[in-house]
């Protein structure tokens, strides 16, 4: 299996997201003899055209794609079970389903989160919004319908410091891969 994280450049009125920070604190987590057979971590940009191409690079077979993304008005995590096919400006995808729906067991991850938690909530989100992050999402869910092995999920994070972002990353890393630290 493929691991692919990724995270968002700063955007809007932000300076500084987390989202990266988060995504690199996963990968350093993982054990080089995890079983992968690679693990990857890409800083992407903020507009809805990268999202597209984003989710055509990233979906493939035996892969799982887990997307952080800055949500700066939550206070808690946020793992999205859906992505919608909607933005700013209608429809993603034209005569697409409303509505896509991950495979990974994010009510889990939540349980196990909270039981675990180093300081933050975490809760699972029906809506992962109509911007950027949830292009992505969608796009990859959608591509990657019928791919072999194939499953994404995105994970919403409050603004916090990159200190602990990385945290943040390296906790859920060992979480549902079951391992600590390297």
């Amino acid at each position: 299996m493929k691991l692919v994280v990724t995270g968002f450049e700063a955007f809007g009125e932000h300076t500084f997201n987390p989202s990266w920070e988060a995504a690199k604190g996963f990968v350093e987590e993982v054990a080089p003899d995890a079983g992968f057979e690679g693990v990857e971590a890409h800083l992407l940009k903020v507009t809805f055209e990268d999202a597209l191409k984003d989710a055509q690079e990233f979906v493939g077979p035996n892969t799982m794609l887990i997307s952080f993304g800055l949500a700066a008005a939550r206070d808690k995590i946020e793992f999205e079970r859906f992505a919608h096919n909607a933005f700013e400006r209608g429809y993603l995808v034209e005569g697409a389903p409303c509505a896509l729906e991950t495979g990974l067991p994010v009510f889990d991850w939540r349980d196990a989160w909270n039981e675990a938690s180093p300081g933050l909530e975490a809760r699972v989100s029906r809506d992962a919004g109509d911007y950027v992050c949830n292009a992505l999402y969608f796009h990859a869910l959608r591509l990657g319908r019928g791919v072999q092995g194939f499953d994404a999920v995105f994970v919403h994070i409050p603004m916090m410091s990159a200190e602990k972002a990385r945290e943040l990353g390296a906790f859920f890393s060992g979480l549902i891969l079951g391992r600590g630290s390297r």
